[in-house]
């Protein structure tokens, strides 16, 4: 293979370049998952934020309390955050049909489209072509490979929602209290960092070298 030709093909290799092989015509179904695992994140997060309050209030047997959620500052009764609570909680059980039903929609079309590209491709070259194909390389190719690349759609929706509720949450969490969730944040990344394979072989090595 010569130099430009290499050049030509590497970009195909990353991580942005199969995503958009994969989910690159589906862009509609993607934009409408990351809405709804937003809308999903802000209702979760005001559940919590809502229950940790009324738990409070209990506690003390407040009637009427202030409520201060980042820019929000009122007074409710308790009663009055029980049923906030309850929308917050219906319209979260609301917003878990898309989050279900769109990774499946999404994968099953990702699946339909692969083979079907690939039977189109095979049975439009010519003989030649098909000749020369090794036996079973094709039914390899639509089957197990195909499958392998609608589990990495799977996995990218996976990701997105994942990723989107975490910023939301992360967003809430720093409205409800900076320091605290600063604390949280910073002890996360260093268990993560700690636990992490790479940075555990990479300590190990070191303390083989200095023994």
């Amino acid at each position: 293979m010569s130099a430009p030709q290499s050049s030509q093909l590497a970009p195909t290799s990353t991580t942005r370049a199969r995503l958009k092989a994969l989910l690159g015509d589906k862009r509609r179904l993607v934009v409408a998952l990351g809405a709804s695992s937003m809308l999903s994140g802000f209702t979760e997060a005001g559940i919590l934020a809502i229950v940790a309050q009324i738990a409070t209030d209990l506690v003390k047997r407040a009637k009427h309390v202030p409520l201060d959620i980042g820019p929000i500052h009122t007074r409710a009764t308790v009663g009055q955050l029980l049923l906030v609570a309850l929308a917050l909680t219906l319209m979260r059980l609301m917003l878990q049909a898309p989050i279900s039903i769109l990774p499946s929609r999404i994968a099953s079309q990702v699946q339909a489209g692969l083979r079907r590209n690939l039977f189109h491709a095979f049975t439009r070259s010519s003989w030649e072509v098909q000749s020369n194909d090794r036996e079973g390389h094709l039914q390899e190719t639509m089957t197990s490979q195909v499958i392998q690349a609608t589990a990495g759609a799977l996995q990218a929706t996976t990701l997105v929602t994942a990723l989107f509720t975490f910023v939301v949450l992360m967003i809430s969490a720093l409205l409800l209290n900076v320091l605290a969730a600063t604390v949280v944040l910073t002890a996360a990344v260093l268990l993560f960092a700690m636990t992490s394979p790479s940075v555990v072989s990479t300590c190990r090595l070191a303390w083989r070298n200095v023994r």
